[in-house]
């Protein structure tokens, strides 16, 4: 349950990424004026821009293969911004590479995979090519007996059940592969390194806080994962995900308000997003912004409840 009292306040007193994407994903307020108005401050923001060109660096590199991960990074970073799909900044962003990806030009199958799911995690899951890499690549999760395991990446592809709402295969892949993610098998696995193939958004879903309590270091992957896999029903109803939720409501003032220690919320570079290490969604990092950082990624994960 939202205390929209404590989403409101976040409108009124958090930087300018908070209060669109509380306006627009928790409030989901219609009012034009309002979400111009907040767009504006969006789009201006220093953090936005500096997504934006880091991306626009990555689509135009010249091997898309080489620059992959950055691509897919910028993309899930943007949108944990609150730019996606059908706000020109990002159209434009990614023409180049969704248009490489529809022509086939990106000879690699893994790059071309991660970046159809991050893209699918953006709100191009309409797009043929997007959509076809998508759903092959959890059907072969699916059906692989364990040979082809979901990887960081796949999580993008799955998390992006909201714009794939009324494709109920897709909604059926999404949980399968999510309940391979949170089984202890899958889990056991990952973590004894029985299939890690490499790192970042290669590498195998370790979910922190599956065997024992999270270190502080592991705050902000785990919180990263939680917002990623929160719309999943698999995922909901799972153990490890009711006693991450248990953790982070110990961090609940009497105020409604959420404080996290700086350290679950690092601000580091753009590449570094699939180590959970680039999570800041405001400027300023003092105790009042920290506290409705951790309010919004909270509020964000309950709202897929």
């Amino acid at each position: 349950m939202i205390d929209k009292r404590v989403a409101w306040r976040l409108v009124e007193r958090a930087g300018p990424v908070i209060r669109y994407r509380t306006l627009r994903e928790i409030l989901q307020v219609r009012d034009v004026e309002i979400i111009s108005n907040s767009l504006e401050g969006l789009l201006g923001s220093s953090i936005v821009r500096e997504g934006l060109d880091f991306l626009w660096s990555a689509v135009m590199h010249d091997d898309p293969i080489e620059s992959t991960p950055n691509v897919v990074s910028a993309i899930a970073r943007l949108v944990q911004l609150g730019v996606r799909t059908g706000l020109q900044q990002m159209d434009r962003s990614t023409i180049r590479i969704r248009s490489m990806l529809s022509d086939d030009v990106i000879n690699d199958n893994n790059a071309s995979i991660a970046i159809a799911e991050a893209l699918a995690y953006a709100g191009y899951y309409e797009v043929p090519k997007v959509k076809s890499l998508v759903i092959q690549r959890l059907d072969r999760l699916i059906s692989a007996n364990y040979k082809s395991l979901p990887r960081f990446h796949d999580l993008l592809g799955i998390s992006n059940i909201k714009w794939a709402m009324r494709d109920d295969k897709f909604k059926q892949l999404a949980d399968r592969v999510a309940s391979i993610i949170v089984s202890l098998d899958y889990q056991t696995r990952c973590q004894e390194g029985g299939f890690v193939e490499g790192e970042g958004l290669w590498n195998c879903v370790n979910l922190p806080g599956f065997r024992e309590h999270p270190e502080i270091e592991d705050m902000g992957l785990l919180i990263l994962i939680l917002d990623l896999l929160a719309p999943l029903t698999s995922v909901q109803e799972s153990e490890w995900f009711k006693r991450c939720m248990e953790i982070l409501e110990e961090r609940r003032g009497v105020d409604g308000l959420y404080r996290f220690p700086s350290e679950w919320l690092p601000e580091g570079i753009i590449s570094d997003w699939p180590r959970g290490m680039c999570m800041s969604l405001e400027i300023s990092r003092d105790d009042e912004a920290l506290a409705y950082e951790s309010t919004f990624r909270v509020l964000k994960i309950k709202s897929c409840l």
